[in-house]
């Protein structure tokens, strides 16, 4: 992921230890990505958003959760959902089978996730496109971006769901 951004001049990375921020340097609209690493809890993170140790996510808010990673870290992740969400990604292998558990959570998220495997060949291409899209735009066209996950050449790209195609 972070291949995207390092050395890209729209975008800046600091790194904060515990994690990594990325800002857009320029654009019509902000983008801010704090990263945790695969090994970090993202309680500094939240640490820092908040200014003060102990904070939870009530002294914070988040528009967008991405759980990547393995599905059996998703427990970790479930605690930093919450209602603010707006956006939401579930990609890891399987995620679309925690639509409904994170739904009780952030009943007016957009979800995209993965009904099989999840893979960064897949969730790096397919965030940075979005992240793109909004730092120009600031909207996001849901049928643009399919098109866009459509043109991937990754195999897998079949076993994402993006939030126009899981709306009930």
């Amino acid at each position: 992921m972070m291949r995207y951004y390092q050395g890209n001049e729209y975008y800046h990375v600091e790194d904060k230890g515990a994690y990594k921020k990325i800002s857009s340097a320029q654009g019509a609209y902000k983008i801010e990505l704090y990263v945790n690493h695969p090994d970090q809890s993202p309680d500094e993170i939240i640490d820092d958003l908040a200014g003060k140790k102990g904070a939870t996510m009530d002294d914070v808010e988040i528009e967008a959760v991405i759980h990547r990673g393995h599905s059996y870290n998703l427990d970790n992740t479930m605690p930093y959902f919450s209602r603010d969400n707006v956006f939401v990604v579930l990609g890891s292998c399987g995620g679309f089978n925690n639509v409904s558990r994170l739904l009780d959570i952030a009943p007016d998220a957009q979800i995209a996730s993965t009904k099989q495997m999840g893979t960064m060949f897949v969730n790096d291409p397919l965030l940075y496109h979005l992240n793109e899209t909004i730092r120009a735009h600031g909207e996001i066209d849901w049928a643009d971006q399919q098109n866009y996950l459509d043109s991937l050449s990754n195999a897998n790209k079949s076993a994402y769901v993006l939030p126009h195609k899981n709306a009930p």
